[in-house]
This record gives structure tokens, C-alpha cells and sequence, in this order.
């Protein structure tokens, strides 16, 4: 298949002070294929986001390569990177507060097609793009404030959409919608990425929806890859210890039984080992796991581990 985006050994450095740093992305490479959805899930704070941030030039790695359609963006100046802008859009959280309170929907929508010299046909565009998001032509002369949520992150929808976008990355769109919401929205990226050939990257502490939408998964702790496969693969052969422990972390059906609750690694703290960011919480650990952090390793058809359980 062909590569749409490949990120080579990109990391992202913060400095605490004048002695601390701390790495929100550690060394991470993986690729995305045209046309398909790769779903990147972990706690929170293990640097999913800031990975989206990098693909869309929000932030600047500290080292490493991002390529898209073959073209090393990361060098780019703001003003080279606005054409290829509009090829690639993000949907964020919480719809709320990345919409305008201000802007009437048909303006939100006017100022993208504005902000990339679409000057023809824009009152049908956005008529256009809110029926593909199940809204109406009357919405646009409504504020964000009298939208439910779930109405809300349809508009966020559009106004990514709006441009005919390549790649979108979906930064946790459900995470703050009920349940029978979040289906709804699941549905409808489904669809709308049949409909428009879109590529998704899709981010996710919650496997269930991450197993839902994804053709491949990529599992971080702590800005580190631990294991990527596809989503079959890893939900039924996972490899590393911290996936086993994400996938018996998602709550129970029966109500009979105890809810078993995701944990986030705020409640241990950052880790402090050199080798496996994972080595203060595995139950399978090895002198060598807190010196040296593991090769990636292939255990079957693309599926990629980094453990020393498969060394």
C-alpha cells in the first residue's frame, strides 16, 4: 500500500528547568497508509496528542523527520506548510472550546474555505458539508451554545471536512459524549471516510473504540512505542504487558461483576528508569528492562513488540 505519512525517530523535549527535561515523545517512528485509519491509544499523558500536534506542525519535534506524500515537512516554514494545510485537518476533544462562541455555524465554515483562497461556490460547500454531518442548512445561523454535544462535535466534523481534506487526526472526538452519542459519531466518521477516501489518525485511551474504527493499532506508554499491530492481532494475540494490562483495564459488561477502571500514570508518576518506561509497573520484569530499553522485535506478520520477553 502506499505511505501517506511516515514519522522517523521523532521525539519532542520540554525543559522543566534549567537541569530537568522531559520527553513527551521519546524516539517514536511508525507510518500511516493512504486510506486507512491507525489508531494510537495509551494513558493519558503518555504523548498521544503531542504526536498529533507534531503531524499538523502545531508543535516542532526536537529531532527527528516527518514525511507526507513522500515530502519532509518537518523543515518547512508556516508559509510553505499552508498548502499543504489544507490536505490535512484535526478534530479535537472537546468541541466546545475549540469552536468560536462568537461565530454563527455558517461562519466558522465560511473562514475555512476563506483561510485557504476557496472563494466560489462557498454557500453550497457549507450547505453541502453539514448534511454530510446529519445537520441542516438552518444550523448555520446558530451559536456553539445552542447545539447539544454530540450536535457540536458534528460541526467540528465539518469544519475539518470542509476543505476536502487527505488526513485527519481525531484527537479523543467521543471521550466527552454519552455512550449512545459516541456511537453516532463513530458511525458517521465511518462513513465519511468511505465516502472521501480520508485517512484517520485516530487517538484513544478507550481500546473498545479504538478496536471499532481501526485497521491497525499502535500502543505508547510514556512517549515510547511498546507494540503496534493490527487491530485484530493485538486484540487477539497481544504481546507486551502494558497492553495486557490496557485491555483488562476496559470495564466489564456485567454489572454483576467488579468495573476494573483504566489507570492513569499520573497515579504512579513519570518513570524514572533509563531502559523500559514500563519496568516500575511490569509484573514480568528483568534486571536488564531498567537499563536498557528493548529492540523492536517482530512476533508474527507485522506485529512489532519491544520486550524482552521476545529477545
Amino acid at each position: 500500500m502506499e505511505k501517506l505519512l511516515s514519522v522517523e525517530n521523532i521525539s519532542k523535549q520540554y525543559n522543566i528547568d534549567r537541569k530537568r527535561k522531559f520527553y513527551a515523545v521519546s524516539n517514536v517512528s511508525f507510518h500511516i497508509d493512504r486510506g486507512e485509519t491507525l489508531g494510537l491509544v495509551g494513558e493519558s499523558g503518555c504523548g498521544k496528542t503531542t504526536i498529533g500536534k507534531l503531524l499538523l506542525k502545531l508543535i516542532s519535534p526536537t529531532c527527528g523527520e516527518i514525511c507526507y506524500s513522500g515530502e519532509n515537512i518537518t523543515g518547512m516554514s508556516d508559509g510553505e506548510f499552508i498548502k499543504l494545510r489544507e490536505k490535512i485537518q484535526m478534530i479535537f476533544q472537546d468541541p466546545y472550546s475549540s469552536l468560536n462562541p462568537r461565530m454563527k455555524t455558517g461562519k466558522l465554515l465560511k473562514r475555512v474555505l476563506m483561510n485557504f483562497g476557496k472563494k466560489n461556490g462557498v454557500e453550497k460547500r457549507i450547505d453541502d458539508v453539514l448534511t454530510q454531518v446529519g445537520m441542516s442548512g438552518s444550523d448555520r445561523e446558530k451559536f456553539p451554545h445552542q447545539f447539544s454535544g454530540g450536535q457540536r462535535q458534528r460541526i467540528a466534523i465539518a469544519r475539518a471536512l470542509i476543505a476536502n481534506p487527505e488526513f485527519v487526526v481525531l484527537d479523543e472526538p467521543t471521550s466527552s459524549l454519552d455512550v449512545s452519542v459516541q456511537a453516532k459519531i463513530m458511525n458517521l466518521l465511518s462513513d465519511l471516510k468511505e465516502k472521501m477516501n480520508i485517512t484517520y489518525l485516530f487517538i484513544s485511551h478507550d481500546l473498545s473504540i479504538i478496536r471499532m474504527i481501526s485497521d491497525r493499532i499502535i500502543v505508547m506508554y510514556a512517549g515510547k512505542i511498546l507494540e503496534r499491530a493490527s487491530s485484530e492481532d493485538l486484540f487477539n494475540g497481544y504481546l507486551h504487558p502494558y497492553t495486557e494490562k490496557l485491555l483488562n483495564s476496559i470495564p466489564e459488561a456485567d454489572p454483576a461483576k467488579n468495573f476494573k477502571f483504566r489507570i492513569e500514570m499520573s497515579d504512579y508518576g513519570m518513570p524514572s528508569s533509563s531502559g523500559c518506561p514500563y519496568y516500575d509497573r511490569c509484573d514480568y520484569r528483568m534486571d536488564v528492562c531498567k537499563t536498557k530499553f528493548p529492540e523492536e522485535k517482530e512476533q508474527g506478520k507485522n506485529h512489532f513488540v519491544r520486550c524482552y520477553k521476545y529477545l
